[in-house]
Parts: C-alpha cells; structure tokens; sequence
C-alpha cells in the first residue's frame, strides 16, 4: 500500500482482496494488475471491452512478481527443504506440513 496515495488505500484492498478481485499479491502472470491503464485498454480492450479494467484501477502496479524470501543455513539435521506458495500456507500450518512430508518419508503417507 506503501506504494500507492493514501486516498486510495481503501479501493486497494477490499475483503482481502487486490481491488475486490485477486487474492494473492505476488504473481507471475496477471499482468492485469502490473500494466498501466492505457497498456490494458490498447491490448485488451477490444476483447473485454469497459471490464478490461478493474474498478479504481488508478496508480499501478498493483501487483508484483518480486518473491518473499527467507534464508535458512542447512544443518545435518535438515532432512528436507519445503519451497511452497501461498496456496499451501493458506491451507497448513508450518507444523502440519512438516508432519505431513515426515509421514511420506516413513511410508506413513502416499
């Protein structure tokens, strides 16, 4: 939000939603949400018509592809390295992950 004029805070986020509509906030595609207003409309407009803008589409890029990244130094303890999106830690805990990719390794799991 940083990003963008504080009188638009409120039309940015809305029910935990990127203007109403994508609820993830780092992606690789939906360039919808990374181009400027006259990119969108020349390229999609034809297709899309008025709906190829999200409303209050004002100061983009909404959207970015720049990753979130923690560094972990591996220890001869580490058994296995899990590299997830916000799909997987939407739905499980650290714990239940590691729970989970344990019992595979033990053939508890398939």
């Amino acid at each position: 939000l940083a990003e963008h004029p504080e009188n638009e805070h409120h039309h940015i986020i809305k029910g935990d939603r990127l203007l109403s509509i994508l609820a993830p906030l780092r992606a690789f595609g939906d360039f919808k949400f990374k181009w400027d207003r006259s990119t969108i409309e020349d390229t999609l407009g034809a297709i899309l018509g008025e709906h190829a803008c999200p409303p209050n589409y004002k100061t983009p890029p909404y959207l970015t592809a720049r990753p979130e990244v923690t560094h972990h130094r591996l220890s001869p303890r580490d058994k296995f390295l899990v590299i997830g999106s916000d799909g997987l830690w939407d739905m499980m805990t650290p714990m239940q992950v590691v729970r989970l990719v344990g019992e595979h390794m033990s053939g508890k799991s398939t």
